[in-house]
C-alpha cells in the first residue's frame, strides 16, 4: 500500500533539481546595485538618511 502512495524516492532527487538557479551575474552582484534598477515605487528618488550622533 505505501508503495503505490510514493511516486518516487525523494533522496533520488537533488535537494536543487526543481529550483530555477539565479544568473552568476545576478548573483555577483551587490543588494544595492540590484536595487538601483529598480525604481522605487512611488517614482521619487530616497533621500539620504539623517545622520546620527
Amino acid at each position: 500500500m505505501a508503495e503505490q502512495r510514493k511516486t518516487k524516492d525523494p533522496r533520488e532527487a537533488g535537494p536543487d533539481e526543481d529550483k530555477p538557479k539565479p544568473l552568476d551575474s545576478e548573483r555577483d552582484r551587490s543588494a544595492e546595485e540590484v536595487n538601483a534598477d529598480q525604481p522605487s515605487v512611488r517614482g521619487e528618488k530616497p533621500k539620504p538618511a539623517p545622520k546620527r550622533y
